[in-house]
């Protein structure tokens, strides 16, 4: 199989917290859309605007398959592609998606701590469900509690067995979700919202994208992109600041007392990591 590649991006700009003088931003794994790249998502992202993208220091990984298929962004952006598993037509085979896993949990427990998750689509659904095993105690389980997680046009696994293993009744991991009015899957979006607690929902006119902040329903034009990116930034400094009481509490500090699971055996998919550093 082909490497696969790390691509990392420094915000620009302010900061979300500051230490002793220096400037320490909430470090965030992006994970990217079926038959994408890290690299397209990053250009994706790039719409969220810079009072979001100033706070958080963004890597993007690619996925550890390569594209088994056509993708629908060809002659939009360039390959390669990669996905994270294949799924049916209905979602619920996900062939592969034990060994992504597998994959994720290596490298976020070898490269973290992170503070939070980002992901688009296939990425997001990634995202959301780590989020959801970790507080089950069936992944990463050696790595400090996911401040955030940030879903953007995700939904949640769907064959009966996978679902109930993977989600608990009532997520707990602050979260933001993104959801297009013209999203054909947005049915999936709005459920997998109702799983987590007190999320914020932002709802755009748009369809399975990522959107520009300010194109959003309840949104006017006299506000912008800057007036909806400020909330969603506000936001984020808000789980910072909520996670920082809930390090203190007993819940978290038995969770690190917690001995560690080990990992299964991950499958070796060649080449090394390779860091990009953006202009």
């Amino acid at each position: 199989m082909a490497p696969t590649k790390e691509h990392h991006k420094l915000g620009e700009g302010g900061a979300s917290d500051v230490i002793n003088g220096e400037i320490k931003r909430l470090k965030v794994l992006c994970l990217h859309g079926f038959r994408t790249s890290g690299l397209i998502l990053q250009r994706q992202f790039s719409k969220l605007g810079p009072s979001v993208l100033e706070l958080l220091d963004m890597i993007y990984l690619d996925g550890p398959r390569p594209c088994g298929g056509p993708s629908m962004v060809e002659g939009y952006f360039p390959p390669p592609y990669y996905e994270w598993y294949l799924p049916n037509r209905d979602y619920t085979e996900l062939v592969g998606l034990d060994s992504c896993l597998d994959f994720l949990c290596k490298y976020i427990e070898e490269h973290g701590p992170f503070d939070g998750f980002m992901g688009f689509s296939q990425g997001a659904c990634i995202c959301a469900a780590l989020v959801a095993m970790q507080q089950k105690g069936l992944a990463l389980t050696c790595h400090p509690l996911i401040k955030f997680v940030v879903i953007v046009a995700g939904g949640m696994f769907e064959e009966p067995n996978l679902k109930n293993r993977t989600y608990p009744a009532i997520v707990t991991c602050p979260s933001i979700h993104i959801i297009g009015a013209k999203d054909e899957r947005n049915f999936r979006n709005e459920a997998l919202a109702k799983v987590f607690e007190n999320p914020i929902i932002i709802r755009h006119e748009g369809n399975h994208t990522v959107p520009r902040l300010g194109h959003s329903i309840g949104c006017s034009k006299a506000q912008g992109a800057d007036a909806r990116s400020r909330n969603f930034a506000e936001a984020l400094q808000a789980f910072n600041d909520l996670h920082a009481q809930l390090q203190a509490s007993r819940m978290l500090n038995k969770m690190r007392q917690t001995r560690c699971m080990p990992l299964k055996p991950l499958r070796q998919y060649g080449g090394s990591h390779v860091q990009y550093i953006a202009a």
